[in-house]
């Protein structure tokens, strides 16, 4: 396997998280005996971290690691497209802070102008922070297609493309001709500005949002939703910006309690 010319290519990703790319993908090269991953070879070594009783975060991690790999040498489909390798499955965290799809378009129907609307559309149907959504320029955007190039938060703030539907891209036009913004920032107004008169409008709308979060619930929003759909948490990841998959599970994946009861066993067996 090509795992230093891979890394190398992976300018998104920190040091460290190259490193445990390196460690895990090393680690399936060294049980699998293999030159490339292919569905067998994965599928063995999956089987062989659950008989280690590995958590699903683990495994999960792993096989992100190497999807990534295949996708880079282009086998990605022949490796997992036949749907024959599970992923382990993470159940949502009940955060305070993650608004549901229903309070999220009683805050979108209780705008009055079409900032109020494109805004909160914009960051949840995108997941998008609303510092990203700050950094945008009118030109970022490909208003036929939806093609965004946004510059994500983070110390390097890399640039990363993304999609908006269409269904956000209208308001998002609508909005853009309404304030008619034709240069420079989509959204110039300053964040205490746009903070006061979203709270104004959660409160038209009865939202209740905890105090530090605010606009950035909606983000949480848009993946507790997702994975409410079955989505699955690799490409939860990559659609939010997290430039490793354990960040995600970190704020919004655990093991199922009867999944983690099973692994654990019975407390009482080295008594007998």
């Amino acid at each position: 396997m090509r795992i230093d010319d891979f890394l190398k290519q992976q300018l998104r990703l920190s040091d460290r998280t190259k490193e445990g790319y390196r460690k895990d993908l090393r680690a399936f090269q060294t049980f699998t005996k293999c030159d490339e991953p292919s569905m067998e070879s994965v599928s063995s070594y999956v089987d062989e971290l659950r008989r280690r009783v590995r958590t699903s975060s683990h495994i999960s991690r792993v096989l992100y690691a190497i999807r990534r790999y295949c996708r880079w040498i282009g086998i990605d489909q022949q490796v997992f497209g036949q749907g024959k390798i599970e992923i382990p499955g993470f159940e949502f965290k009940q955060q305070r802070s993650a608004i549901s799809d229903e309070a999220a378009i009683r805050l979108i129907n209780a705008g009055r102008t079409p900032l109020e609307i494109a805004l909160p559309l914009l960051l949840f149907g995108t997941g998008m922070r609303i510092v990203e959504a700050q950094r945008l320029d009118v030109d970022d955007i490909d208003w036929g297609t939806g093609k965004a190039m946004i510059t994500r938060k983070g110390r390097r703030e890399r640039k990363e493309e993304i999609i908006i539907h269409p269904t956000v891209l209208a308001p998002l036009k609508e909005y853009r001709d309404w304030a008619k913004i034709r240069k420079g920032p989509l959204f110039p107004q300053p964040y205490n500005e746009l903070r006061n008169w979203f709270k104004a409008q959660a409160k038209r709308a009865k939202v209740e949002f905890p105090k530090y979060s605010l606009m950035h619930n909606l983000r949480h929003g848009f993946v507790i939703s997702r994975m409410r759909r079955g989505i699955k948490i690799e490409d939860i990841s990559e659609a939010v910006g997290h430039s490793s998959i354990n960040t995600t599970l970190k704020i919004y994946g655990r093991r199922p309690p009867e999944e983690l009861w099973d692994a654990m066993g019975d407390p009482f067996a080295e008594c007998e």
